[in-house]
């Protein structure tokens, strides 16, 4: 079994926060988030909420490709590949490369920190379909007013299926995630920092300060900015300060990790803040 730690993410893709916790999954009804920055717009579609167990599934994915040799590079040229195909590529990304990679059910499971239990089989497979169905929409501007609109999907994949168990498992990643595996600019993250993490709202916190903080670096934030990275916008004021609650509790996990440093927030109510800090990870 491979041992995997290390995750690279694309820095524009991990900005619209798909895994941001919304409540119960709402079937049928399609979610489109935007994330404007400088030339650059993304608009994300999807018709199912996505869970943080969704991000740890698509998090391990990422790591399994990180390592040279796991992973074949995979374009527009060899596009007789189904899978390929199935990302629904258009626009300027279909001269970018896209990475495709097998693994297992078994591996996955291991990977994920999960028993081998029916159920777990169910959910690769219930994950892998919700992860399948996100579309995005990438617009790049140019000074002269020029400029390219893309489509693709998050990633797509097929199985082989044996006592009704998905067994052997093939995926291939869209070309901005693949991208953050060849270059220098992405979001670096540690899976058995998050795995360590018990709460989900730790682990979604964990993977929004991972994208915000960069190692050797600290920074300040309010608390209320945070919250809104995790949970879903609220008017409520009871939501409001169970979440800001959920929240010191989540940071609070994580100033327990290693590298990780929350020091003590000052303020209150809409003006409390924190500075987090992240030492760089020493290789072993």
């Amino acid at each position: 079994m491979r041992k995997l730690n290390i995750v690279r993410c694309n820095r524009s893709l991990h900005a619209v926060e798909i895994f941001k916790q919304l409540g119960a999954r709402e079937k049928g009804v399609e979610r489109v988030y935007c994330s404007t920055k400088k030339d650059k717009k993304i608009t994300v579609s999807f018709f199912e909420s996505l869970s943080t167990a969704d991000e740890d599934l698509f998090l391990v994915l990422l790591a399994l490709v990180l390592p040279a040799g796991n992973a074949d590079v995979i374009n527009a040229e060899t596009q007789e590949n189904n899978l390929f195909k199935d990302l629904k590529i258009s626009g300027s990304a279909k001269n970018l490369p896209s990475l495709i990679c097998s693994t297992t059910s078994k591996e996955l499971i291991s990977m994920l920190k999960l028993t081998s239990g029916g159920e777990n089989y169910k959910f690769i497979q219930s994950s892998l379909d919700r992860l399948s169905r996100v579309s995005f929409k990438f617009e790049q501007d140019e000074e002269n007013g020029n400029g390219s609109i893309s489509h693709f999907n998050l990633l797509s994949y097929d199985a082989i299926k044996q006592d009704n168990k998905i067994k052997e498992i093939n995926f291939v990643l869209n070309p901005y995630s693949a991208l953050a595996v060849t270059k220098n600019s992405y979001v670096l993250l540690y899976l058995n920092e998050r795995f360590s993490l018990k709460s989900q709202a730790a682990r979604r916190l964990h993977s929004v300060l991972c994208g915000l903080v960069n190692e050797n670096k600290k920074q300040k934030f309010f608390i209320d900015t945070l919250s809104r990275r995790v949970f879903t916008a609220s008017d409520n004021n009871k939501t409001i300060v169970k979440q800001r609650l959920n929240i010191s509790r989540a940071l609070n996990e994580i100033n327990e990790l290693e590298n990780w440093t929350c020091l003590k927030k000052t303020g209150r109510g809409k003006t409390a803040a924190l500075v987090v800090s992240r030492k760089k990870k020493e290789k072993t």
